[in-house]
């Protein structure tokens, strides 16, 4: 017997629609899914700016708590950001003061392409952050500091270290609005000896004085040696220290060292004139060590600092020994050309021979000597580069 039809309740077997409000919608581009494993509601975009709005309200409406705890915030985000975000970052960062300066450091030491502009321009940068930078960033980075309107001796130190590039060094020496320390500059003139390229950049420095100068002047190429021995030496009789009463007998009494010294400034306190006929004899009849002793002991010289200057190929050196020494310019042409044929000097002796005739006659015996003086006070530095 057929039982009757079973009603089936419709409504208790339909399937259930879920509500799509309920679940949070597929991760799109620019979500924050990366950063915690799960779908949210917020694309990271929004999240990033909100807190960098905040970040940069001024201190009028945000306590400096607050700043901090974005800041933090910001710091611990940045690792997963991409490059999108953290350019934006560094583009709102990179003026103000007020600014998250744990993640300004962040960014700069993080990205060294990216940040190049907020390495050169944050006024949010200590010291300290960029001294890490100095020692372990990138050249880049190196010249975005260099480029800074700002800093400290210190940094500026940092830059005459040996893993500095000679494009970091010229990018910081052409910086104007920078002071750069003597001793620093002093250490720049010693990487010249292969990096010739810039001599040009540390002749323009306006903190160059004398003695760094003059030291430069090795390294020199010959229209740049002239330059040099020109600007840097100075006419001592305006000064008149020397018609001091008794001075050649005060300074006498005296050790080499400090003589020396007082000698920049007075001139040569020497017992008796120098013999510029003994000397001219000496190097006629081949006898170079008999014109290094003649020229050393009577004018005062080191042995070192005679021995360099002969040897200079170029000849400068030479033409502001004869001048100092009132070689007068007879005499001068003769030792040129017997210094010219050991220095192997041919096809553009002529020419040699004219440009040190030029720097010869440009400059007064006074001045001459003075460059020789700085030269004498300090033959170490001189003879050992």
């Amino acid at each position: 017997m057929a039982g009757k039809p079973v009603a089936v309740d419709a409504a208790a077997n339909a399937v259930e629609t879920p509500d799509p409000r309920a679940f949070p919608p597929e991760p799109s581009e620019g979500s924050v899914v990366s950063l915690t494993g799960h779908h949210a509601l917020f694309p990271i975009d929004d999240i990033v700016r909100r807190l960098a709005d905040r970040a940069l309200m001024p201190s009028s409406q945000i306590s400096q708590s607050e700043r901090q705890l974005i800041d933090d915030v910001l710091a611990a985000l940045l690792p997963k950001l991409d490059y999108g975000h953290r350019a934006m970052l560094c583009e709102r960062f990179q003026t103000g003061t007020d600014v998250p300066k744990r993640t300004v450091c962040d960014l700069a030491k993080g990205d060294s392409d990216l940040a190049l502009d907020l390495l050169a321009q944050s006024p949010a940068l200590c010291d300290l952050d960029l001294a890490e930078i100095m020692r372990h960033g990138s050249e880049a980075q190196h010249i975005a500091v260099a480029r800074r309107r700002s800093l400290s001796a210190p940094i500026v130190a940092a830059f005459a270290e040996a893993h500095i590039t000679p494009a970091v060094l010229k990018e910081l020496l052409g910086n104007e609005s920078i002071t750069i320390p003597d001793k620093v500059l002093s250490r720049l003139v010693d990487r010249t000896e292969s990096e010739q390229d810039l001599v040009s950049v540390l002749m323009k420095r306006q903190e160059l004085g004398p003695s760094v100068a003059l030291r430069l002047f090795w390294h020199a190429e010959p229209k740049e040696r002239v330059a040099i021995a020109k600007k840097y030496s100075v006419d001592r009789r305006s000064l008149e220290f020397g018609s001091v009463p008794d001075m050649k007998d005060a300074i006498d009494s005296l050790n080499p060292e400090t003589i020396a010294a007082l000698e920049i400034i007075v001139g040569p306190q020497r017992k008796s004139e120098f013999d510029a006929d003994e000397a001219l004899d000496a190097i006629q009849h081949g006898h170079a060590e008999a014109f290094f002793e003649t020229v050393a002991d009577g004018a005062g010289l080191s042995h070192g600092l005679v021995r360099k200057i002969v040897a200079d190929p170029s000849g400068e050196p030479l033409a502001i020994l004869c001048k100092a020494l009132r070689f007068g310019r007879g005499r001068f042409l003769t030792v040129l050309s017997l210094f010219q044929k050991a220095w192997g000097v041919d096809a553009d002796q002529r020419a040699q021979e004219e440009r040190l005739v030029m720097i010869y006659d440009s400059l007064s015996v006074d001045r001459a000597d003075l460059i020789l003086r700085y030269w004498n006070y300090a033959p170490d530095k001189i003879t050992d580069h």
